[in-house]
């Protein structure tokens, strides 16, 4: 009898218990979903307010005026052109102001919107893009770039006497072969810099180019200057610039120097990333 009734309390709490794992299981996947779910709504906000930002920046600046911008599509948008689009839906009508910039998230609309016409369209998959913004005449074009970095900077804290060596891989926008030139702006004597190679071909797969930089026992504090990237995809050239910001450090001192040396000066500005 006793036996029976331990088995049967047994049972109730087993049952409890599992009934409370399951609860808190749910209730952590919603919270998991609708934080995931906001920072995509971040990031689609991010995107079409960067877009439009730069589109009303080359518009002022005059026809012939480009600027990129690094946006993310997040990976639930609704890429429909009469949902996600860049000017008006697809299938709106020609009366219809060309002015909006529209992520679809779950049927929520993500929108920013610009004062001059805007044309375009974002790629047709979700993921993070290079986008070229140029202005014309009356209006402002968005398309996707032609040439695409897996890193858009380079940043590196050496010491004095040191060498390393940075890849970058290029990309060509998909289904095109793309001969690439690469230069470097960079002017100091201290501190060098050298790009291999220097003219390539670029595919889907992706190209490395490595930057070899190098110091000198003289060497101290912060340098800047960039890597530029030129190409041409139907008649339209593409210059595509990738600052490198360098900080050396005393090995000896264990501290960091005071200014770079060099044929510009050793002084900038930039986002510092330790390597």
């Amino acid at each position: 009898m006793v036996r029976g009734q331990l088995s049967s309390e047994l049972v109730v709490i087993i049952g409890v218990s599992l009934l409370l794992v399951l609860i808190i299981f749910v209730l952590s996947s919603q919270a998991f979903a609708d934080a995931s779910l906001q920072q995509n709504y971040r990031a689609a906000r991010d995107s079409v307010e960067k877009l439009a930002d730069a589109a009303e920046s080359v518009y002022l600046q005059g026809e012939g005026a480009s600027q990129r911008v690094f946006i993310e599509i997040p990976p639930n948008a609704n890429l429909d052109p009469n949902l996600t689009y860049i000017g008006k839906p697809a299938n709106a009508p020609a009366t219809l102001p060309s002015r909006t910039i529209n992520i679809n998230i779950g049927g929520t609309d993500i929108s920013s919107y610009t004062t001059m016409p805007i044309i375009g369209a974002f790629p047709q998959s979700s993921g993070r893009y290079m986008m070229k913004v140029t202005a014309h005449q009356g209006y402002v074009s968005v398309s996707r770039s032609i040439l695409s970095l897996d890193s858009y900077s380079v940043a590196v804290r050496m010491a004095e006497n040191e060498r390393r060596e940075i890849m970058l891989r290029v990309y060509a926008v998909s289904g095109h072969n793309l001969s690439v030139t690469a230069l470097k702006n960079w002017n100091y004597v201290n501190v060098s810099l050298n790009v291999s190679p220097t003219y390539f071909t670029a595919n889907s797969s992706g190209f490395p180019l490595y930057l070899n930089i190098s110091s000198v026992g003289s060497a101290s504090g912060f340098y800047s200057g960039s890597v530029i990237l030129n190409t041409t995809l139907n008649g339209s050239a593409e210059s595509l610039r990738v600052p490198v910001s360098v900080w050396i450090y005393s090995a000896t001192a264990g501290g960091w120097g005071v200014g770079g040396t060099g044929g510009s000066g050793g002084s900038g500005s930039g986002t510092f990333v330790e390597n």
